[in-house]
């Protein structure tokens, strides 16, 4: 599970070894390993994005979840109305969206318990 950076970082790590499952909030230049990804991710993943997030454009989201079908990887992703990027971080209220945070966590808690061995 990664947040930001650390949302990419959780992708890049499900490409360098076997995991059970992988959790992205709001990958911050996951783009940039798109290609990386279309031979190398086997894991399932969860993403979670905002709708209003500039760093990351919906259309960037699409790509990705495209990506994921192509390949056949097991996927959920998730863009949440009215929020922008780090909308799960709660220490800043310029940002925190309470609702599609709990929300996340929840489909979060879910997922790993499904996946993890």
């Amino acid at each position: 599970m990664g947040f930001c950076f650390g949302g990419r970082m959780s992708l890049t790590l499900g490409m360098s070894r076997p995991v059970d499952a992988i959790c992205t909030f709001y990958g911050g230049g996951m783009q940039t390993i798109f290609d990386q990804l279309r031979t190398n991710l086997k894991a399932p993943e969860l993403g979670f994005f905002g709708d209003a997030d500039v760093s990351i454009p919906a259309g960037t989201v699409d790509e990705f979840d495209k990506l994921l079908d192509d390949v056949g990887v097991e996927h959920e992703i998730i863009m949440y109305p009215n929020s922008g990027h780090a909308f799960f971080r709660d220490s800043d209220p310029n940002v925190y969206i309470p609702e599609a945070s709990k929300d996340a966590w929840e489909r979060a808690k879910k997922f790993f318990a499904k996946n993890l061995n």
